[in-house]
C-alpha cells in the first residue's frame, strides 16, 4: 500500500518534471534540429515474440523477440526496453550487441533482440518495447503507457 506521504511525494515529482519538460523547449519551434521525425515511425513496427520464453535451472536461456518493418521508410534511433519485470523475470536483460544490430530498421526489414533469461527463472513475466525517442517528455509518456508486450517466463 502507498501511504497518503508517498503518494504526495509521487505527486510533486510528477508535476516537477512536467513543469521541467514544459520549459525545456523555451521558444523551439516544432522544426527543431533535434526533432525525432526524420526517424521514421516507430509505431509501423511490429513485434513478434514468443509466448513463454523457457529458462535453465544451472544456466541463464536465451529468448529471441523478432522486430519487423513492413512499411516502405527505415526506421532508425531505436531504443529496446524491459518494463514490468515480475517474478523469475527479474534479472532478465536485453543484449546490448544485438539492440545495437537492430537500432535501424531498414524499410521491409527484420531483426532479432536477444533477451537473457537469468538461471533458474520461475513464474514470472515481462514487457517489451520499442522506442526512438530519447525525449524526458518521452520518457514521462512511456511510464504511463499500457501498450507493452507482455512475455511469461
Amino acid at each position: 500500500m502507498i501511504n497518503k506521504s508517498s503518494m504526495n511525494r509521487l505527486a510533486a515529482v510528477l508535476v516537477s518534471c512536467f513543469a521541467v519538460a514544459g520549459c525545456s523547449g523555451s521558444g523551439s519551434s516544432g522544426s527543431s534540429g533535434g526533432s525525432n521525425s526524420n526517424n521514421g515511425n516507430v509505431s509501423s513496427l511490429q513485434i513478434v515474440a514468443p509466448k513463454t520464453i523457457f529458462s535453465k535451472p544451472a544456466e541463464s536461456s536465451l529468448g529471441y523477440i523478432v522486430v519487423k518493418n513492413p512499411s516502405d521508410a527505415a526506421v532508425s534511433n531505436l531504443h529496446y526496453d524491459l518494463s514490468n519485470l515480475v517474478g523469475g523475470a527479474n534479472g532478465a536483460i536485453i543484449d546490448s550487441a544485438s539492440a545495437a544490430s537492430c537500432a535501424t530498421m531498414p524499410a521491409h526489414g527484420q531483426c532479432n533482440v536477444k533477451v537473457m533469461i537469468p538461471a533458474g527463472a520461475v513464474a514470472g513475466s515481462l514487457g517489451f518495447s520499442a522506442n526512438n525517442d530519447s525525449s524526458l517528455l518521452s520518457k514521462l509518456g512511456k511510464a504511463f503507457n499500457d501498450s507493452v508486450l507482455r512475455l511469461a517466463i
